[in-house]
């Protein structure tokens, strides 16, 4: 992996959560590391493509995207920049290869069990999804739905209420946390082949030489078919 999309060291995550937690830096709701690797995940599969600057506003305010932060160090803003923008290429790289690995944290119980979190960065994705709900449609309604199964689970509010109705086993639990990988790649493959078959049928058709097979496929000349007009 180059330099410049190199993942997140743990020093580097806990330097970021530390930073958007400081009360002096005036963010009511940013998104901290594990919800911002399932934002950027999203932002970075979807439909359309979303340029950095409007993504970074919500990586500062979760709930409108217009809260900025108060860095009273300018280097701390710069830095935080480059480490944003160097995770954005990390995923990106690891999506089209299928190496991603979603940032999620883990947690002991009291009774001794590890249990891997990923309920923040659902809500993360999700939040990411929202930026542009209409052209998700597809994966949101019907069938489609299948593949943000989890996502729609473990972060929204409806999910997450079906989810204290009927939690899922240890076992379950744990299935899906190994899952996501495979359907963040899955998503990111999905939307890709729909830009490059919207790109191509975009791209203008170059006409072949008049003597040449007409494209159409009718065995004529091309100056007799399409092009006698």
């Amino acid at each position: 992996m180059k330099p410049d999309s190199a993942a997140w060291t743990d020093e580097e995550i806990a330097w970021i959560d530390e930073l958007l937690m400081d009360e002096d830096n005036g963010l009511d709701q940013p998104l901290f590391s594990s919800e911002m690797d399932g934002f950027l995940c999203a932002v970075i599969s979807g439909p359309k493509l979303i340029a950095p600057s409007e993504a970074l506003r919500w990586i500062f305010d979760a709930d409108a995207g217009e809260q900025l932060p108060r860095f009273a160090n300018p280097a701390d803003a710069e830095r935080l920049m480059q480490l944003v923008m160097r995770h954005w290429n990390h995923i990106a790289a690891s999506l089209a290869d299928g190496s991603y690995d979603p940032l999620l944290m883990q947690h002991e119980r009291a009774d001794g069990v590890l249990m891997t979190l990923f309920a923040d960065w659902c809500a993360g994705y999700m939040t990411g999804v929202g930026l542009d709900r209409e052209g998700w449609r597809s994966l949101l309604e019907g069938e489609g739905a299948l593949l943000l199964h989890t996502m729609l689970m473990y972060g929204t509010e409806e999910g997450c209420e079906a989810l204290e109705r009927n939690p899922p086993s240890d076992a379950e639990h744990e299935a899906r946390a190994d899952a996501l990988a495979d359907e963040a790649c899955a998503i990111r493959d999905y939307w890709f082949s729909l830009r490059v078959a919207s790109a191509a049928a975009a791209a203008p058709v170059e006409a072949p030489s008049p003597e040449q097979p007409c494209h159409c496929d009718s065995g004529r000349p091309y100056k007799h078919c399409h092009g006698a007009n």
